[in-house]
């Protein structure tokens, strides 16, 4: 990974690049001024979107997402089991960036993709452990959240919701079997409403990901049902441009 961080960091149209942890969106490392907290936000999003579209179409692990605002075009990878985003210029052209960090990739030796592994071990132990539930799980899960009110909105096309919410709860139930966000998440004002201080204080990181993300994958195959792959992909492209503009304008 440092490796492509480097490389980035060579390159003038790049404004700012973050690598963020693909479960919780917490930063592992940036380069330059634009790495604001803003990239990261959007790099999670947009990155775990990427992965539930990626996931409907039977794709296996999507290559990469690119979009725009009024001033910067930005790019989300999944890279080595995280997420890269990089900010650059209006006008730039992505796919040689999206180039770029492909060969970079391919040029790292063997023992550094070794040391991945190790780290990646290490972290996973340390995630099994049972966490006090700290600002940066908060903000994982507040974003989770928001992105299934989201989902819910884009889903139910403006009328009544009770099938998505529905969908929430019973699939809280089902992955949350020792109920350890059950209290936390609730129905209310046709949307979900999050209770922090209701989260169990001994569930683990992992436990976190993993209810909120099996939230998510229900949700959306509910949209498979009723709408078809092709629709549901364009409803989550539609959620995503959503997210984009909440997170930067």
């Amino acid at each position: 990974m440092e490796d492509i961080l480097n490389k980035l960091e060579t390159i003038s149209e790049v404004l700012g690049a973050v690598v963020v942890r693909s479960d919780d969106g917490t930063r592992i490392s940036s380069i330059k001024s634009e790495a604001t907290n803003e990239l990261d936000d959007v790099s999670a999003f947009i990155g775990s979107c990427g992965d539930v579209i990626a996931k409907l179409l039977k794709i296996g692990e999507f290559k990469f997402i690119e979009f725009y605002s009024e001033t910067k075009s930005y790019l989300i990878l999944p890279v080595e089991g995280n997420y890269l985003g990089i900010v650059s210029g209006k006008n730039e052209d992505l796919k040689s960036l999206y180039n770029i960090i492909k060969k970079t990739l391919h040029k790292e030796h063997i023992e550094e993709n070794e040391n991945v592994k190790e780290t990646e071990n290490e972290e996973k132990k340390e995630e099994v452990s049972a966490i006090d539930v700290s600002p940066n799980i908060n903000k994982f899960i507040e974003n989770k959240i928001l992105q299934i009110n989201y989902l819910i909105e884009e889903f139910s096309e403006g009328s009544a919701k009770d099938d998505w919410l529905h969908n929430v709860s019973y699939s809280l139930s089902k992955l949350d079997s020792e109920n350890k966000m059950k209290e936390a998440i609730k129905e209310e004002n046709d949307k979900i409403t999050l209770y922090l201080e209701n989260i169990k204080k001994d569930i683990t990181e992992i436990e976190i990901s993993t209810i909120s993300k099996g939230i998510i994958d229900e949700l959306c195959k509910l949209a498979v049902r009723r709408y078809g792959t092709d629709q549901t992909k364009l409803k989550i492209q539609n959620v995503i441009k959503e997210i984009t503009k909440s997170k930067v304008g």
